[in-house]
């Protein structure tokens, strides 16, 4: 369907206390320093509007796994942003968690743990999938482009939950709204207008959808997503949902043979 999923496993460890795993989202690039996780410089109040963050949680001993999610949002008769919670109706048939119920995990050597001494416990490993452009749509978010994950460490299950142990931002691209592609055929003959461009829907936004073209001939929004009669030349598709989102990365080219030539050869 040109969903895009969120898969992430962990790993919780015997002697990280109450500490639990969590995955951020960002639109932009956070500039927080990566020894104080807690400080936040985006536009507003330090992150961007519908930056999201996912949380789990065992419980049953470790055996059941829970993952809350939240996203960066003023909550209603408040004036500053902080995590809201996502009603669980909205994401609940668009996530999946699992856990593993074996026996103990192995230490793995050399180390490769991220949040201290390579201690591990029993029915631990857990691992979550989440159709982030789903949810995203049932909050109403139209646009927007998730652009890093961080992983992390936070200190509750809570909207106040605070950041710790953490790895580098790591980048992605998961469009909120519609993200678009295209394909060219090109001309005939040199010189020749018989070209063709045709947008190609990746995903995201909530359509009817609406195709421009920009380039040698530009043409105006439409609902067909081929343009036909074209020149060669460099042209950019631009994909229009109904909400009003917009993406302009669908660029293509139209290509054109060698021009023929010929030589008067006079014989007497």
């Amino acid at each position: 369907t040109g969903d895009y999923w969120l898969t992430a496993a962990f790993d919780r460890e015997s002697n990280n206390g109450t500490d639990l795993p969590a995955i951020m989202l960002f639109q932009n690039p956070p500039s927080f320093p990566l020894n104080s996780p807690a400080i936040l410089t985006g536009p507003d109040d330090g992150l961007t509007a519908n930056d999201a963050m996912v949380i789990l949680q065992w419980e049953q001993g470790g055996s059941r796994p829970t993952a809350s999610f939240f996203t960066w949002q003023i909550p209603s008769g408040e004036t500053n942003y902080t995590w809201v919670a996502i009603a669980t109706a909205i994401w609940k048939s668009l996530a999946f968690v699992g856990s593993n119920v074996q026996g103990a995990i192995p230490t793995p050597s050399p180390s490769v743990t991220a949040f201290g001494d390579p201690e591990w416990i029993t029915n631990t490993f857990a691992e979550y999938s989440a159709n982030i452009t789903r949810i995203f749509q049932n909050l109403g978010v139209a646009c927007g482009v998730f652009g890093q994950v961080l992983p992390l460490t936070v200190t509750s299950q809570t909207s106040g939950a605070q950041p710790k142990d953490f790895l580098a931002p790591v980048d992605i691209n998961i469009p909120l709204g519609p993200s678009i592609s295209c394909t060219a055929t090109d001309v005939s003959c040199f010189g020749a207008a018989d070209g063709q461009i045709c947008g190609v829907h990746g995903g995201g936004g909530t359509g009817p959808f609406q195709y421009a073209l920009i380039g040698t001939v530009s043409r105006p929004f439409q609902s067909d997503p081929c343009f036909l009669n074209l020149g060669a030349g460099a042209y950019q598709v631009v994909l229009k949902d109904t909400n009003g989102c917009i993406d302009t990365s669908g660029v293509c080219t139209i290509s054109e043979p060698s021009q023929l030539t010929c030589t008067a050869v006079a014989t007497d």
